[in-house]
């Protein structure tokens, strides 16, 4: 039995932010929206705590970088539109519409860049932060276009219903004088089934028909010498 609190509420209102996540081993960036809604004092720590980090000489490949837009918000459908797209091997975009729960990050002051950077990927690295967070807008068939992926259902006969005719297809094609041709029972009449010499290419000779041809040709030309 499914419970309530694990149907998606597939939520279509409000405004998101964006956490963006790097990755240089698999050189992919994935994109996780959550609702800000209910969720701004969770958020803005998070930011606050990411931002104390100067990401740009990162040179471990094995660390992701993170970045937290909370300043220039998208809106739902943008975010539902993001998480359709395929573009990423491993890891795809995702939409959050429940409750950001406290994440346990926190730093000291005698903490290094390294070891900050070292605790956020040990709790967020590869969308872990879907650990503190529910409602998650995942897709459904509806979500994406029929047209796009076409298949052609089969009726009870096996024929295909989405199959078509087209004018270049001869053995799906019947002039009105092959119905005219035919006789009651269905078959064809002597006059339809024979052809003309005009229809007929010409019998191709064969050695043996050449060989002669040509000795009685050499023959009268030897006789003609003679007379």
């Amino acid at each position: 039995m499914v419970k309530l609190e694990n149907i998606p509420s597939h939520n279509m209102e409000g405004k998101y932010v964006t956490l963006v996540e790097s990755s240089f081993e698999f050189n992919q960036s994935w994109y996780v929206f959550i609702k800000m809604e209910g969720n701004e004092k969770v958020l803005y720590q998070l930011s606050s705590l990411i931002n104390q980090i100067d990401w740009e000489d990162i040179t471990d490949v094995y660390v992701n970088i993170f970045s937290l837009e909370v300043d220039n918000l998208v809106s739902a459908q943008t975010a539902k539109e993001m998480t359709m797209l395929s573009l990423n091997h491993d890891y795809k975009h995702r939409k959050f519409d429940g409750k950001l729960r406290k994440i346990p990050l926190e730093f000291n002051k005698f903490d290094s860049k390294y070891t900050k950077m070292s605790k956020i990927n040990d709790l967020l690295k590869n969308i872990k932060i879907s650990m503190y967070i529910d409602d998650e807008d995942v897709l459904t068939d509806y979500d994406i276009d029929d047209d796009s992926s076409f298949v052609p259902e089969s009726d009870d006969s096996g024929s295909s219903s989405g199959s078509y005719t087209t004018e270049e297809d001869d053995s799906s094609f019947t002039s009105d004088d092959d119905d005219e041709s035919r006789s009651d029972d269905g078959s064809y009449t002597e006059e339809e089934c024979s052809t003309t010499s005009e229809d007929t290419p010409p019998k191709k000779k064969s050695v043996v028909e050449t060989a002669d041809e040509r000795r009685k040709h050499l023959l009268n030309k030897f006789k003609q010498t003679l007379d």
